[in-house]
């Protein structure tokens, strides 16, 4: 499998190409970190995704606001509609520092799992 790592203005991009089902699938992976001053230009790159993942902390309240932030953001720029969205919550072994519950997560239109 050919893995390529690329850094632009902070972003990083990994790409993969996976074979599942006799298919050769491409992956491009986007990371940038929640940082606030991508979200005017990151419709153009997710513009013709088929699947986003979207990851939050499950010990930082902000991390999850944020991310409720990013899902408006993509909306707004007609990003979402096309693709697969998933939420992650990560951390969540670390429950004594949990500032986010189960119980609070509530994203319109996705299912809490």
């Amino acid at each position: 499998m050919k893995s390529i790592l690329v850094f632009s203005f902070t972003i990083l991009q990994k790409v993969r190409h996976v074979l599942t089902g006799g298919n050769l699938i491409k992956m491009s992976i986007w990371d940038n970190s929640g940082c606030a001053k991508f979200r005017s230009i990151i419709g153009s790159y997710l513009r013709n995704a088929q699947g986003i993942v979207l990851v939050f902390d499950v010990t930082n309240l902000q991390s999850y606001i944020d991310l409720r932030n990013w899902l408006c953001e993509l909306d707004d720029q007609g990003v979402l509609a096309p693709a697969a969205v998933s939420i992650v919550a990560n951390k969540i072994d670390a429950k004594s520092e949990r500032k986010v519950g189960r119980d609070e997560v509530n994203i319109s239109n996705c299912k809490v799992v």
